[in-house]
């Protein structure tokens, strides 16, 4: 398939029924792309962050019953009966589109916490010195 614009790769995936997280891969921008629509991602989160994008982000929605695969084994069988589960594809779909507008696209504690960063790093640039090795964000009490 050749590379396509944005406006006909998201047509695309507004006609999908479900999208696979490539194993060892990974999704990021596409996932992003899918909850638009609250197209279901099939995810097995691997040992390295790449894998586990989807299963964070599914955790961040708060997602019911996200396809998640417990174990690489179960990954494929996963996306097949989703597949061949209309009904459970549909509920499924509006809740990822419901969540994803909700806490995913609308995560104000991420900026927040970005800006707590930036904060910090250039305070400790301005120093002459680096943050520590397992720095946190700690947003000020209200």
């Amino acid at each position: 398939m050749p590379p396509l614009d944005l406006l006909s790769f998201m047509g695309l995936i507004a006609t999908m029924d479900v999208l696979l997280d490539p194993i060892y891969f990974g999704s990021g921008n596409t996932l992003y792309e899918a909850m638009v629509y609250g197209i279901p991602v099939v995810t097995w989160p691997s040992d390295f962050m790449r894998g586990r994008i989807v299963a964070g982000a599914y955790q961040q929605m708060g997602v019911a019953d996200a396809p998640i695969a417990p174990r690489l084994e179960d990954y494929a069988n996963l996306a097949l009966a989703l597949g061949r589960n209309p009904q459970r594809r549909s509920t499924l779909r509006q809740a990822l589109q419901q969540a994803a507008a909700r806490e995913l696209f609308a995560d104000a504690q991420a900026v927040r916490e970005f800006e707590i960063f930036l904060e910090a790093a250039l305070a400790a640039a301005s120093r002459g010195e680096k943050l520590p090795s397992g720095w946190k964000p700690h947003p000020p009490s209200v």
